[in-house]
């Protein structure tokens, strides 16, 4: 079986219970043996890190600290916090989350030592025991990222998302800012989210009809707000990957300030919107889009009459969890976008364009203090 097969059958994994029930496992022993150091009580802020799908995953991490753990965060990439964040800024009562599924970001560690220099607790998320991230932190939820692939990540990011939202009920529940019936009541809702997720391989074909209709499309724009910005960032990279075509994950408000301008009939706007707060913007983008004749692709659990009216297409999404959830089963529709987009247009979605890692190149392996190269280029 070829790469990108495998790579689609990771995605379609995700409707199953199996990848779901193993990871989650993995996730709750780490966060008891975490709980029962008894530091989680004492988190009044976090910085969440990482880089690429890692720091997709933090941004929304971020909202589930604030809305169910009830403290202030702040996703940073990994690059920017380990040199710009002044370690005077942590402390003892600040957390850094360090996701990197695979060990082995050399930033994030970085990371990891300059929250341990300041005193701060340090926090791993990672699916390896002994990579480079995972052994320099002094703690560590594990994932069950080990069965991601080599190609563009999937099913790993997921994983993140679960451990991320469950440390953030334990430090709802150690801080006293989630009492047990809300706690339990957060945890059903995960559980929730694992069975909706089993409907979305039924969207499989509408997704792949909308990939062929607009696979010419010279840039994709994907835009959510609240607890979905994370989600389209990371599907706007997955259509960058994947199609090797331009895309972009972009706050649906931050995009009516300048970027629509670059919109028209040939540039498809694809719309995360579940039932919440997030309606509201939705329907000034979609009037907006119509004004200026952009196709339009909203995903949504509440396609009301307006809706269905100025959106160019609807996907039903499952319903019935809480927006914050959404994130989790939202994602998939886009990779299997992105996955047939990169089909049809004769990429090769589990292949990497350029041959080489550029978060793992080291410019000293290749040049000397002058840019001069260390090896001459050959005749």
């Amino acid at each position: 079986m070829e790469e990108k097969d495998r790579l689609l059958q990771r995605i379609l994994s995700l409707t199953t219970s199996a990848p779901w029930s193993e990871n989650l496992r993995l996730n709750r022993e780490s966060i008891r043996t975490l709980c029962a150091k008894g530091a989680l009580g004492g988190i009044r802020r976090m910085y969440l890190t990482g880089g690429g799908t890692s720091l997709y995953a933090a941004e929304v991490g971020r909202s589930y600290m604030e809305r169910i753990a009830g403290i202030p965060a702040q996703a940073v990439p990994c690059y920017s916090f380990s040199y710009y964040i002044p370690e005077e800024l942590l402390g003892p009562d600040v957390c850094l989350l360090a996701i990197s599924q695979t060990g082995t970001a050399r930033s994030v560690e970085k990371c990891v030592r300059a929250a341990q220099r300041s005193g701060a607790l340090d926090i791993a998320v990672s699916g390896s025991t002994d990579a480079p991230v995972p052994a320099a932190a002094r703690r560590l939820i594990l994932t069950d990222a080990k069965t991601e692939g080599p190609s563009a990540k999937s099913t790993s990011y997921v994983q993140a998302l679960t451990a991320v939202y469950l440390l953030a009920v334990a430090i709802g529940r150690a801080n006293g800012r989630l009492t047990e019936q809300q706690a339990a009541w957060w945890d059903a809702q995960l559980e929730e989210a694992v069975q909706k997720s089993a409907q979305l391989a039924g969207l499989t074909e509408q997704m792949y009809r909308l990939a062929a209709q607009y696979k010419d499309a010279p840039i994709h724009h994907c835009l959510a707000v609240g607890p979905n910005v994370g989600t389209v960032e990371e599907g706007a990279l997955k259509i960058i990957e994947m199609a090797w075509v331009p895309a972009e994950g972009r706050e649906m408000e931050d995009f009516l300030h300048g970027r629509y301008r670059e919109a028209d009939e040939t540039t498809p706007l694809l719309l995360i919107a579940p039932k919440g707060p997030s309606k509201e913007k939705l329907m000034d983008t979609l009037g907006s889009a119509k004004r200026i004749h952009a196709p339009t692709i909203v995903l949504t659990d509440d396609p009301d009459p307006a809706i269905a009216r100025l959106a160019t297409h609807v996907v039903k999404m499952p319903g019935g969890v809480d927006e914050f959830l959404t994130p989790m089963f939202y994602i998939t529709p886009l990779w299997l976008y992105a996955h047939r987009l990169g089909i049809l247009r004769g990429a090769d979605p589990a292949g990497n364009r350029h041959g080489f890692i550029p978060t793992g190149y080291e410019y000293r392996a290749h040049y000397d203090e002058n840019g001069m190269p260390l090896v001459p280029a050959a005749p």
